[in-house]
């Protein structure tokens, strides 16, 4: 990937894609098309070709770096997760984005979220796509039973939270074996 992110300077060029100005991008809205320019070859893009029309359907979260929103690959009606860059106006930022897409497409483990893709799309900019988990958040889940919520009490109690845990320690600890360490985790 560092050759890759070497040349993303040359590739912004190339798209006509103004660093000096985020604010150009339009958020993802309605059915957007993804054009899948970078890092992908010619042919995996030409594989997908076709597969690649994505519904937005709205914005699920927005963090320090990132806005997720929840959106269905319209070939299959596939749920997904997929999160742009807010601001891409520094290439440090994009080289680290696009390494972070690298090594999560990199782990493959139970309790690890898949990422299914990641690259620069020349309307939208940066991304990645995972796939969508509804449901609650252990955070959330965690809220509700310090708040003494019954329903929550009763459905989650210490042996499977136990489990969660255990679950977790098991993806941080194969991270680790393959040299990855997460620095936000929540």
């Amino acid at each position: 990937i560092q050759d890759t992110c070497d040349d993303l300077e040359l590739f912004y060029e190339s798209i006509n894609f103004d660093l000096d100005d985020p604010l150009e991008k339009p958020s993802p809205s309605g059915t957007i098309k993804l054009k899948h320019v970078f890092p992908l070859s010619t042919e995996v893009r030409e594989k997908q070709k076709g597969r690649e029309e994505v519904e937005i359907i709205f914005q699920a979260a927005t963090g320090g770096q990132k806005n997720v929103f929840k959106s269905r690959l319209l070939s299959d009606k596939r749920l997904l997760a997929m999160a742009f860059m807010k601001d891409s106006s520094d290439l440090n930022d994009v080289e680290s984005f696009m390494k972070e897409g690298n090594i999560a497409k990199s782990l493959k483990h139970p309790a690890i979220l898949e990422t299914y893709d990641f690259g620069i799309d020349e309307t939208y900019g940066p991304y990645m796509v995972m796939p969508w988990i509804e449901g609650e958040t252990l955070h959330e889940i965690l809220k509700n039973i310090r708040l003494g919520v019954k329903e929550y009490i009763d459905q989650f109690p210490l042996e499977q939270l136990l489990k969660y845990f255990r679950e977790v320690c098991e993806a941080v600890a194969f991270a680790h074996n393959q040299d990855v360490i997460h620095l936000d985790l929540k």
